[in-house]
């Protein structure tokens, strides 16, 4: 039975030391991995320490911090038989230290809560490397694709030199060979131009999907950020209220307000069951002073109603001051008109001009009282408004401070409840002790259980340094990446300017393409003229041709004629010779026709040439005409601007000159 008894005090005390511990021990909690954006601003990092920096260390609400590590090993706790891993990425919570006696064991993991590594974001490091790596793949692809641009660009300029040379040795070429050239080359263009463009778009396609997935990632980052920075937000203003309801309630308890004085003193009285001597908690005399800050709100909202009590009641007087006004221009208006009806043909007109200009008067006098008026009326719309607004914000304030209560209260009975029952379990452990256990043996259990505690807090800080490493070198890690990542970016922004230009480059080349096809076309056209004028030429002569063979025939036939008959060979001779001077007619008619159609093409060039020459002649005549004309109409507005000039003096000159004139005879009249 000793045995039993000694053993079972043993099992009590290991398992509250085990329930101790892991109660300070950090909570494990299982966190998704983190996805490293290479559009990541810089500024993420000032705000998160900003964060860190506005956290309160000693507020109520929890904080959860992420860190990774890629430790293979574990480290186990015996008593509590919990494994720590830092495989993954951990996070740690923070409870709510107890107010016992055993703070002084747990001064190590008090301090690590408190250490840098509250807020710290570790991806790891093979995100970093993939995401570089596929950076520059990229980057090398873009350098390729620019340099094939480049040489399509140079093989382009090489073959329109050459064209342009082809073109210029025209003249010796034939047609045929001319047109086949340029549509050789003119297909090859488009078909290489095409396929530029085919490939040109598909990676600007490419490039458009990847930016549009990098703005989604970036999206999601500063959501989480944006998400982080209003929960810290919310505990530095929870924290802020509650110590301003604190400092509020200790002074109102030592300076009451003036306007609850007398109810206090009143309700006091009412009071039964407090003591009639000394002062007694204002809180169970009045519930406002449960949140010191509707009192303060209390007694602006008095301040606010006694300002608009006098703003009513100058009002009010503004008011009957202007009936009063109203009334004596209405008699006045009466007194004028009687006076007009009755006095028509007195002489004392001034005076009845002086009294409408009074009467003029009094009534601008009564609209400026109006304006006033309304300003005021619109002041006052003012005022309501921003204390409506101001009272609204004040109410849902007020609505959250409660809730926050109510879950503080919560709490407050749960930390109660748990502080009764460890103070039940302790008063059974020592009346246990008191009969059971020896004291060397619980000394020599504090010392191993002291050790056990020492060693795991030796572990966790020689863990904590290597994670400290670590972090410190991700964080060197990710400044070499950012600064990677903005010079790839600088890079693919001079890429897109360079394909830009070689974009233009290829317009322009098109529409010299254009050009040339247009010159080609006119070429052509001359051809075919010069072509139809050779086969009107061509057919001339075999008419001609025709005329000398049937001519010949008939010489033929009459020198045989001239054998048979010698006798006719003598009559007819004179005919031959005829023949053959008609002959030689027909001849030189058609070499002066072959000719004609030559010299009226150089006649027509000649005159195209002179008729170019008359035009530029005539445009330069008619470019200086109009250059003398632009001359002629800066120099008219620049007299006019020079006259406009001298008729705004002469009638500023002259209104003055009438004014003082009119000025003059105005005191002229007044005087008289």
């Amino acid at each position: 039975s000793t045995a039993t008894a000694h053993s079972d005090p043993k099992k009590a005390l290991t398992a509250e030391l085990s329930r101790s511990v892991d109660e300070k021990t950090p909570k494990r909690i299982a966190i998704s991995p983190l996805v490293f954006s290479p559009v990541q601003s810089q500024a993420e990092p000032n705000s998160r320490r900003s964060g860190t920096g506005a956290m309160n260390p000693g507020a109520e609400s929890k904080s959860i911090t992420t860190a990774r590590s890629s430790l293979n090993d574990t480290t186990s706790v015996p008593v509590s038989a919990r494994s720590v891993s830092f495989k993954e990425p951990v996070a740690y919570e923070k409870d709510e230290t107890p107010s016992s006696k055993s703070q002084d064991s747990t001064t190590v993991l008090e301090t690590n809560r408190k250490s840098v590594l509250d807020k710290l974001v570790l991806p790891p490091p093979e995100d970093y490397q993939q995401n570089v790596n596929d950076l520059e793949h990229r980057n090398q692809l873009l350098n390729d694709e620019i340099q094939q641009v480049r040489s399509n660009n140079r093989n382009l300029q090489k073959q329109y030199e050459e064209l342009l040379d082809r073109l210029q040795t025209s003249q010796k070429l034939s047609q045929r060979e001319l047109s086949d050239l340029l549509k050789q080359s003119g297909r090859d263009q488009t078909k290489g131009l095409e396929d530029l463009n085919t490939t040109l778009q598909n990676r600007c396609d490419q490039l458009q999907n990847e930016l549009t997935a990098m703005k989604d990632r970036y999206a999601q980052d500063q959501n989480h950020s944006n998400t982080r920075e209003l929960k810290n937000e919310n505990h530095f203003l929870k924290d802020y209220i509650h110590r301003l309801n604190v400092a509020s309630s200790e002074y109102q308890t030592t300076h009451p307000p003036k306007t609850l004085q007398t109810d206090m003193n009143k309700e006091q009285r009412k009071m039964q069951a407090l003591p009639m001597k000394g002062p007694s908690p204002i809180w169970l005399l009045n519930q406002k002073f449960l949140a010191p800050l509707f009192v303060c709100y209390d007694e602006k909202l008095f301040e606010k109603d006694a300002f608009i009590k006098k703003l009513q009641t100058q009002l009010n007087e503004l008011h009957d001051q202007v009936k009063i006004i109203t009334n004596e221009n209405i008699s006045l208006h009466e007194r004028l008109a009687r006076s007009t009806i009755s006095e028509k043909n007195d002489p004392h007109i001034s005076d009845i001009e002086h009294i409408k200009r009074q009467a003029y008067l009094v009534l601008e006098e009564n609209k400026v009282l109006q304006e006033q008026l309304n300003l005021q009326t619109n002041r006052l719309t003012d005022v309501q408004k921003t204390q409506i607004q101001e009272v609204s914000n004040l109410t849902r304030r007020l609505m959250v401070v409660e809730s926050e209560k109510t879950e503080s209260d919560r709490i407050l009975e749960t930390i109660r409840i748990r502080n009764e029952d460890l103070k039940r379990k302790y008063d059974q452990l020592m009346l246990d002790s008191n009969h059971k256990i020896h004291v060397q043996e619980h000394m020599q259990e504090i010392s191993e259980m002291k050790r056990l505690t020492d060693e795991l807090s030796e572990k966790h800080a020689h863990e904590m340094q290597l994670l400290l490493r670590r972090v410190q070198d991700a964080e060197a890690a990710k400044r070499i990446c950012q600064l990677k990542l903005t010079e790839h970016r600088s890079d693919i922004e001079r890429f897109k300017g360079e394909i830009k230009v070689l974009k233009k480059l290829n317009k322009k080349l098109q529409l010299r393409v254009q050009t040339y096809e247009k010159k080609l076309e006119l070429q052509q056209i001359k051809e075919q003229r010069i072509t139809t004028m050779l086969e009107k030429s061509t057919e001339d002569y075999e008419e001609t041709k025709l005329e000398r063979d049937t001519y010949l025939t008939l010489a033929k036939t009459k020198e045989d004629e001239m054998n048979k008959t010698q006798i006719r060979l003598n009559e007819e001779a004179e005919k031959l010779a005829q023949l053959e001077e008609r002959l030689e007619n027909y001849k030189n008619k058609n070499k002066e026709r072959t000719n004609e159609p030559q010299e009226q093409w150089k006649k027509q060039s000649d005159n195209l040439k002179l008729r170019c020459l008359e035009h530029e002649q005539r445009i330069q005549q008619l470019v200086s005409l109009l250059n003398e004309k632009q001359i002629l109409i800066d120099e008219l507005h620049a007299e006019k601007r020079n006259l406009e000039v001298d008729l705004e003096t002469v009638w500023q000159t002259t209104n003055a000159d009438s004014m003082r004139i009119r000025e003059h005879l105005y005191d002229r009249r007044i005087t008289s």
